[in-house]
């Protein structure tokens, strides 16, 4: 079996990110709606649900001209505890994670085009207002009800189907880095 380029890197992503992390919040379990500029997309919706404190699964929804549709599922692990007992809060906390990453369009006359994509965002999320109170611990405080982020999505192509039928060009294989910033807030806990 031949192993895909760069998936050694792939692979080692997704064993890091189910390794063993500080705990963030559990009140920060819940569900984070938001609006994505750039990254997957030119313009998109994400939905974030985390599993636990400091893991979540995203789902982005987004177009790049109007003419397709892209989507992408990510599992993140965020870093960093949020421990008030030790003076130690932060509402800065830096993440990563792996996922896939879909695009199909319909030129009129064509087939349906489709692209799939291995994607690993990298990146910074920022918590805000922080309201909680100073006697609790990391198991009890509330991180912020707004979120802004800022990302570098390194992608590379893993299969293409083009619209045009006749179109026989191969893959670069290329790891393609899109930056990306998004805002987010917490819709329930």
């Amino acid at each position: 079996m031949k192993l895909i380029p760069g998936g050694s890197l792939i692979l080692a992503l997704f064993i890091a990110l189910s390794g063993v992390s500080p705990q963030l919040t559990s009140a920060q379990d819940g569900l984070r709606i938001g609006l994505t500029v750039g990254g997957a997309s030119k313009f998109g919706l994400v939905l974030e649900s985390f599993l636990n404190g400091n893991q979540s699964l995203e789902l982005t929804v987004g177009t790049w001209s109007f003419k397709e549709i892209s989507t992408s599922l990510v599992i993140k692990r965020y870093f960093r505890s949020n421990d008030l007992d030790s003076g130690w809060y932060k509402a800065i906390h830096p993440f990563i994670g792996a996922g896939l990453w879909v695009v199909g369009a319909k030129p009129p006359a064509e087939r349906l085009g489709l692209a799939l994509s291995a994607i690993v965002p990298i990146g910074i999320d920022w918590s805000f207002p922080f309201d909680a109170d100073p006697s609790c611990n990391n198991r009890s405080c509330p991180v912020g009800h707004h979120a802004l982020g800022i990302s570098v999505n390194v992608n590379r192509a893993l299969l293409v189907r083009r619209s045009n039928p006749e179109d026989q060009l191969p893959l670069n294989g290329r790891l393609v880095p899109l930056p990306g910033a998004y805002y987010r807030f917490m819709a329930r806990h």
